[in-house]
């Protein structure tokens, strides 16, 4: 006997799939070999639950632009219920979210270690943190692609304490690292950088309101984009459409937002409009800084103020990577920058402040990477760090390119070095060292 089977009930929602096979082993050799690499440079991996509490993700908290093209509605919600003796006996239910990004939700670890747990932050920081998670995005149909899902995973880092570029640096630095070492060359890698305080000065200058600066933002993500693939007629559409928008707020001198999304890429003259145009001496010694560091360390990056990230909770560095392939440019593949905000708005005590900045990769839109470019010069060996210390070494730079070159040749012989960027105080550098378990390095 037959029986008739809708087979459209047997298939996953749009936006979420089956795997099998390579896929997994692909997945699980990526995440793997991630987390070797964020390992040698000290990161200690931290796992939070993919149902956060509803009230976590109210403007309160997190702002109301959390992650680009936010909406309140692509959060994927559902309601938990709390059962006491059996199932006809509830004590409580409460909105829940499936988390739509991992580095709220580990800034919310952690001001749980302060707030209930009362440790201290003298112990606590700097504190290097490395994660991989499910997310979820309730993303309108028409959007879905390869590259963008309802269920994603985000394999990301976040490094918490530090204020100096160098922190920044050192972030980007093992964005170009990881790809390295799942087999993308150095030469196809691509990091935009820009400042959202320039972006926030114009705002501020101009007295535009908070909604209009969130328009702002997409159609500034959007030209950054456009600009990273050559679309030279999809960008002068925009910047028509931004000076457009500009006016219609009442602004008619559009000569320093030009500026901001219409640089040359050159540090030279990039530093010299900033200081001239922006009157800004902060950011562009900020980008005069990075620039030269990740010159001497061989990072393949331009300048480009139009990349401000559309996420709320950036205040100063952000920055976009691109993969040139074959044929195409695979864009965003990772994406980040400083928050230094973001964990205060978590604390009962608002006094306290503690910078941070990170990234994540789209693992997916790796793995995309990986099966349309043909890339097969994957190194399979994967190391596993299983002892009690989070480093080797710990290494006190009184000269940071040269500390660099130590910890890299360390590195090569599968030595895991900590840098110590939270300041210049050699006795905090000690303890730390002692912290971790490490052998401390003066260079």
């Amino acid at each position: 006997m037959s029986r008739k089977i809708e087979l459209e009930h047997f298939r996953p929602f749009l936006g979420f799939e089956d795997k099998f096979g390579q896929t997994l082993r692909l997945e699980s050799f990526l995440e793997n070999k991630l987390s070797e690499q964020f390992q040698l440079y000290g990161y200690e991996e931290v796992s939070v639950p993919i149902l956060e509490k509803g009230v976590f993700y109210s403007k309160k908290y997190v702002g109301s632009s959390p992650w680009p093209e936010w909406n309140e509605r692509s959060m994927f919600e559902l309601n938990v219920i709390d059962y006491d003796k059996n199932y006809e006996s509830v004590t409580k239910t409460e909105k829940g979210v499936l988390i739509p990004e991992g580095t709220l939700s580990v800034c919310r670890w952690l001001s749980n270690l302060i707030s209930e747990r009362g440790i201290s932050l003298n112990y606590l920081l700097p504190l290097k943190l490395y994660y991989s998670v499910k997310c979820f995005r309730n993303e309108p149909i028409t959007d879905l692609s390869l590259r963008k899902k309802r269920e994603f995973k985000q394999v990301g880092l976040e490094f918490l304490g530090p204020t100096t570029e160098m922190a920044d640096i050192e972030v980007m630095y093992l964005i170009s690292r990881g790809l390295e070492s799942i087999g993308i060359p150095k030469d196809r890698i691509n990091i935009r950088i820009g400042d959202i305080r320039l972006f926030t000065q114009l705002c501020k200058e101009f007295n535009i309101k908070h909604d209009e600066r969130i328009i702002l933002k997409e159609k500034l993500d959007k030209l950054a984009e456009c600009k990273a693939v050559r679309k030279k007629r999809e960008v002068f559409q925009l910047q028509n459409e931004i000076n457009s928008f500009l006016r219609r707020l009442g602004i008619t001198d559009l000569a320093v937002w030009e500026k901001l999304y219409s640089g040359t890429g050159n540090v030279e003259e990039t530093v010299r409009v900033i200081k001239r145009d922006f009157g800004n001496e902060k950011v562009a010694e900020s980008f005069r800084i990075i620039a030269e560091m990740l010159e001497f360390l061989g990072i393949p990056f331009e300048i480009d103020t139009c990349v401000v990230r559309s996420h709320e909770y950036y205040t100063n560095t952000v920055f976009e990577v691109d993969i040139k392939g074959k044929d195409i440019v695979h864009l965003e593949v990772a994406g980040g920058g400083r928050y230094n905000k973001l964990i205060t708005n978590l604390l009962e005590d608002t006094t306290i402040s503690i910078p941070a900045t990170g990234f994540a990769y789209g693992l997916e839109r790796l793995l995309n990477i990986i099966n349309s470019e043909d890339i097969d010069d994957l190194k399979p060996k994967v190391r596993y760090f299983l002892g009690k210390e989070s480093a080797d070494y710990v290494i006190f730079p009184k000269n940071i390119k040269e500390a660099w070159r130590k910890a890299e040749e360390l590195r090569k012989q599968w030595k895991r070095v900590d840098i110590y960027l939270q300041d210049g105080d050699k006795e905090n550098a000690i303890l730390y060292a002692k912290r971790k378990k490490a052998i401390f390095l003066e260079v």
